[in-house]
């Protein structure tokens, strides 16, 4: 080999020993940066519609019976507690409007119901006392304040008026002979809390619980020698969903 020819295979394999040196200083590529995180906030804001089942029972309805007008004598006794229980189902509409977190809204509802309750009782002057109160239907009128656990769960407070029609029938021997028969419709107030859980964007469903609260009424019986004090205040708790018209889905935010 010439000196020629060995100093050029010298600076060759310099010249590649240098450059292997220099592509194992030079960063490593990583794999891509991950994309900024995407925050899916569910649209509550707008007019909704729904349906409703659920179960009411009553608070104690102790039934007393006492001589009316009282100048026929002072005696009274206690017949037993005709609390009012059952099935009833009904309707909602609404709407809600979203302020961050904050949902707020208005909600009607009517319902059929089917609660029932009866107590029967002997005097301690033998007279035989048969009593049924029942629940037809209710209905209540009454805002709503919600707070957003997450975009898609609500839960709220909720109160407002309530209406009740409410029948009730008594039947007595002896000295309370006679009927005791009325239906009458009640104004009172209700109040309850809630959860709402969006499945997507026009479907909900939920869950929620009623005080309903109509106060005392008196019954008389028809010869109007005795009386009677009813009373038609319960538990209503239902589940139901709701379809959200005119949604425009959810919306979507990067941060």
């Amino acid at each position: 080999m010439t000196l020629r020819n060995f100093l050029l295979a010298g600076l060759s394999g310099s010249t590649l020993f240098a450059a292997g040196a220099l592509a194992a200083d030079l960063p490593v590529r990583g794999p891509a940066p991950a994309p900024a995180p995407i925050f899916v906030v569910s649209n509550w804001n707008g007019f909704y519609i729904g349906a409703n089942i659920g179960y009411g029972f009553g608070t104690d309805d102790v039934i007393g019976v006492r001589y009316h007008p009282p100048a026929l004598g002072n005696f009274q006794g206690n017949v037993g507690n005709a609390k009012s229980s059952g099935v009833f189902g009904g309707i909602q509409v609404g709407y809600n409007a979203q302020f961050n977190q904050m949902v707020l809204g208005v909600e009607a509802d009517a319902q059929l119901s089917g609660m029932r309750g009866s107590a029967s009782g002997v005097l301690p002057d033998a007279s035989v006392i048969n009593t049924r109160a029942g629940n037809n239907w209710f209905g209540t009128l009454r805002l709503r304040a919600g707070y957003l656990v997450n975009p898609n769960l609500l839960i709220y407070g909720t109160g407002g008026v309530a209406l009740t029609e409410v029948k009730y029938n008594w039947t007595g021997t002896g000295a309370f002979a006679g009927v005791m028969s009325q239906t009458n419709q009640r104004v009172g107030w209700t109040a309850g809390i809630g959860a709402e859980y969006m499945i997507d964007r026009n479907w909900s469903v939920k869950a929620e619980g009623l005080y309903v609260d109509t106060g005392k009424k008196t019954i008389f019986n028809t010869t109007n020698t005795a009386s009677t004090v009813e009373t038609q205040n319960f538990w209503a708790i239902r589940l139901g969903v709701n379809y959200r018209f005119g949604s425009t889905g959810p919306v979507v935010a990067k941060y």
